[in-house]
């Protein structure tokens, strides 16, 4: 069992390690931003955010010219020098978390985003946070324009099946299967920065060091 530490780090030496981290990821990266408690500008840090667009290489070609890719391995290599222990995920995938090799911030873990580039932006406003910035403002804009997120992606709630589970609404993907519906659905717009999201969201863009939000009991 991988323990992860709770342990809290001033902003100063956390953002200092997510920049040196930044500065070793961005040559194999399209784009690269720090997210998280460190955008935020908060006083302590428990890990850092990052969300990127790792660069791909060709690794198959068929005979019709198809091409497949997978993330570049100066990328993964590139990760593997800081990487104390991996935890969860891999450079194939959306979502990897490492604890890191820092010095200066000793056992503080690295979690590491990889959206697909269409969804960049969207997933840079969720994980810049506040989580209930995310959830109560963020997700509440897109649900009022009838979307839900299903497995990390948006859908259309009218074209999504939905059924009750323990007196909450659940929604899923179309039958007979999400590869075969996905190019049927309706897809969100590639949008081209956070402050153009904002906008789809019909909502004001607001500085990261002030998404906070105030949650009463009541609202629990």
């Amino acid at each position: 069992m991988i323990l992860v530490s709770d342990t809290k780090y001033p902003l100063a030496k956390a953002y200092k390690v997510a920049s040196y981290i930044l500065e070793l990821l961005q040559p194999h990266c399209e784009r690269i931003h720090i997210a998280g408690s460190i955008r935020r500008m908060q006083p302590q840090v428990k890990d850092i955010e990052i969300v990127c667009e790792p660069k791909k290489q060709i690794v198959k070609r068929d005979l019709l010219g198809n091409e497949t890719y997978e993330t570049a391995k100066e990328f993964t290599q590139a990760l593997t020098t800081i990487t104390q222990q991996k935890v969860k995920g891999d450079t194939t995938g959306r979502y990897m978390q490492v604890i890191t090799s820092s010095k200066n911030c000793p056992g503080i873990v690295l979690d590491l985003f990889m959206p697909k580039p269409e969804d960049y932006w969207r997933q840079y406003a969720i994980r810049t946070g506040s989580a209930e910035y995310a959830h109560y403002v963020i997700a509440a804009a897109w649900s009022r324009k009838g979307w839900v997120g299903i497995n990390g992606d948006l859908y259309k709630r009218s074209e999504c099946q939905s059924k009750m589970v323990s007196g909450k609404r659940v929604y899923t993907i179309p039958s007979p299967s999400l590869r075969a519906q996905r190019s049927k659905l309706t897809v969100p717009p590639v949008w081209r920065s956070e402050g153009e999201f904002f906008t789809w969201l019909d909502l004001p863009y607001m500085d990261p060091e002030h998404r906070i939000v105030s949650i009463s009991n009541e609202a629990l």
